[in-house]
């Protein structure tokens, strides 16, 4: 299995920032969802494999099972003590586990708005409150 780094992962997040939001999108500077700004840059590294778990089924509103079970398919659960540059962070929206972003440098992440599209910012307090699990990637190398 290829790994990456966790700068490298950075790295290449950060050439989405600026990208619109698209339901179910996957490509960088024309749209992208929270679920395409984690398989989008990597396969843009080289990280294939995590094709298979890509699903484009899922529903625009929350209320589904699917972000997680995909989710877990490609990166393990961890305690929210551990969470380091390049975590996947997962939020809830209307009570439902629906949004992904990733930890970057700092109190910041990068993660995809419907109005400003991909966006590298301060974790603040909506975000913190609605957090509910944090998983790392199974191809990121210590």
């Amino acid at each position: 299995m290829k790994t990456i780094t966790r700068e490298q992962f950075i790295e290449e997040l950060r050439t989405w920032i600026g990208t619109p939001f698209h339901h179910q999108g996957r490509w960088k500077g024309l749209g992208v969802d929270c679920a395409g700004l984690v398989v989008g840059p990597l396969v843009e590294l080289g990280i294939m494999e995590v094709l298979k778990a890509d699903n484009r089924t899922y529903k625009h509103k929350a209320g589904h099972k699917i972000l997680v079970e995909r989710l877990m398919l490609i990166a393990n659960e961890i305690p929210k003590e551990e969470i380091k540059l390049g975590d996947i962070l997962l939020f809830t929206i209307y009570r439902y586990p629906q949004h992904l972003a990733i930890k970057s440098y700092n109190d910041n992440i990068i993660h995809v708005t419907e109005d400003r599209g991909v966006v590298e910012e301060e974790l603040d307090d909506m975000w913190k409150k609605r957090f509910l699990s944090s998983f790392r990637l199974k191809y990121i190398k210590d």
